[in-house]
Formats: C-alpha cells, sequence, structure tokens
C-alpha cells in the first residue's frame, strides 16, 4: 500500500505569514503530495486556495487550537469543506478542558459539536495529541484514552504524533494497534534525548535545545534521533491512514527546508523498502 506523505507548516510558523506561496512551492518541490497547515497564518482562504492550487499540494489538513474552532465552528467547518481540505485537527487543550478538568464537560460538548459538522462535511475531525495527554492520567488512565472513550467514533477520530507520544514516556506502537481503526492521518515525529524522563514540558524551553537538566532535549528531522521509525512503519500501514506527517517542530540554527528534505528523503526511501518487504512476501 502506497502511504501518502504530507510536509508540516508548523515549522516555518513565522515565516509563513510573509513566505507561503514560496514556501508551499518549494515543499512540493521536494517531493511532497500533500501539505498540513497550522492555520492560515492570516492569509485569507482565497490567498491559501490559489497558493495550494499553484503548488499542486493537496491540502491534508489544518491544525488549529480548538478555541479558535470554537469561535465560529459552522464558519470554520464550511471553509475548509470549500477548500476542499481533507481533515480538521483540533490540539493544544488546556489543563481545565483536559479530562479531569472542571471544564471537560464542554471540551466535550465542543468535539461533539464540530466532529458532527465534520461529518456532515465529509472531512475528518481529528484531536492531536502532545505530551501531556498520555503522561497525565485521570481514572486511572492517560487523558488521551478517556478523551477518545467518551466521543463517538464516527465524530472523532486520532491524529497520533508518535514522537510526542515518546516524550511523555508511553508507546507509539500500544497506541497504533489500539486505536488502528481511528487514525487517518499520522505525525511520525523524531527527537534526542539522553534521557526522556529529563525533558519535562518541551514548550517550557520556548524553541531552545534543552541542557544536561532537560536530557539534551532537541528536535529532528525524521530518522535522525532515537524514535525507531522502522519498527513503527508495519503498526502504521496496518492503520491504513490517508496521510503521514512528517512532523518536525524546530531546526534551531539548520535551515528548515533542508531538514524537511532530510525527512522526506528518509521516511519515502523507508516506505518504498516496506513495499517491496511486502510484495516479497505477497510473492512468497
Amino acid at each position: 500500500m502506497s502511504l501518502r506523505i504530507a510536509a508540516p507548516t508548523y515549522i516555518f510558523r513565522d515565516r509563513m505569514p510573509q513566505e507561503m506561496e514560496r514556501i508551499l512551492d518549494d515543499l512540493a518541490g521536494i517531493g511532497y503530495e500533500g501539505v498540513e497547515l497550522a492555520g492560515f497564518f492570516g492569509h485569507s482562504p482565497e490567498a491559501v486556495q490559489k497558493a495550494l492550487s499553484n503548488s499542486g499540494l493537496v491540502p491534508a489538513g489544518n491544525n488549529v487550537p480548538i478555541y479558535e474552532l470554537m469561535k465560529d465552528p459552522a464558519g470554520a467547518v464550511a471553509i475548509h469543506k470549500k477548500l476542499g481540505f481533507y481533515s480538521l485537527t483540533a490540539g493544544g487543550l488546556r489543563d481545565e478542558h483536559l479530562p479531569g478538568g472542571e471544564r471537560y464537560a464542554e471540551t466535550l460538548e465542543w468535539m461533539e459539536e464540530l466532529g458532527t459538522l465534520c461529518r456532515e462535511a465529509g472531512i475528518r475531525f481529528l484531536y492531536h495529541n502532545h505530551w501531556k495527554e498520555v503522561k497525565w492520567r485521570s481514572e486511572g488512565l492517560p487523558l488521551l484514552n478517556l478523551l477518545l472513550r467518551d466521543l463517538d467514533p464516527s465524530l472523532l477520530s486520532l491524529q497520533p504524533d508518535l514522537g510526542w507520544m515518546q516524550i511523555g514516556g508511553a508507546d507509539p506502537l500500544a497506541y497504533l494497534a489500539c486505536y488502528r481503526d481511528r487514525c487517518p492521518m499520522i505525525h511520525v515525529k523524531d527527537f534526542y534525548a539522553a534521557d526522556i524522563e529529563k525533558i519535562g514540558d518541551p514548550f517550557d524551553l520556548n524553541g531552545k535545545r534543552g541542557g544536561t537538566e532537560r536530557g539534551n532535549f532537541e528536535f529532528r528531522p525524521t530518522g535522525y534521533g532515537i524514535s525507531d521509525i522502522p519498527a513503527q512503519i508495519p503498526a502504521i500501514r496496518a492503520c491504513r491512514p490517508d496521510w503521514i506527517v512528517t512532523c518536525h517542530d524546530n531546526s534551531y540554527e539548520r535551515d528548515r527546508l533542508e531538514d524537511l528534505k532530510l525527512c522526506y528523503a528518509y521516511l519515502s526511501r523507508l516506505l518504498t523498502i516496506s513495499d517491496v518487504g511486502d510484495s516479497c512476501e505477497r510473492e512468497a
């Protein structure tokens, strides 16, 4: 099964407002088939549609904080349907809106409303995890498990970020197996840490590498960190996702486009080898 690879735009979050068309063209030039936005970066829907059309990239998804989406849920879904987006992803829940929080019931209402609107529009509604949804627990279970338990699968799917799962101390293979039929878009993120237990919350680092006290943490291009990406591929394939995103958050002093070239080259090659292996097994 050939899997399509989408590029992230979050890594260009400071440049997308001024350089959207150039960046999308560059990503298409690398070989990416699709792109996942992180909002519209101040651009109008018409400008986004034009840039996507000119680049030839498929609008695989848009990852937007749920608080932005809830300002006008129906309007947000209608715009994404008009632009041809495959999925709409929410994330970034504040502590009080996570399972066990005092406003969790409100979160479920939001998710149900957005999920229903997306289903009616033919768009997949996804939830993107970070580290704390798998690290923190309530009722003896990780918060991510509770959120997925409490919402109908027809309304909410999971966009598993495998790197964030590892940072949170979870086993990404276990999540892929458990939610095999609920993962239409998967983030393959890589990183380095001498000691994962010392990382803490990477957002506290404000875009800097972690020192010794934080396990020497840093984000890295896909295939260049400590994540066992080859071991993840069979589990990813079993989910039959429509898209894999070479999720990458920060290049530090390195060139971001060069990092995404490394991501694409590594993952596309790995998938090609995996395709050959699957073919040989079927012929045998």
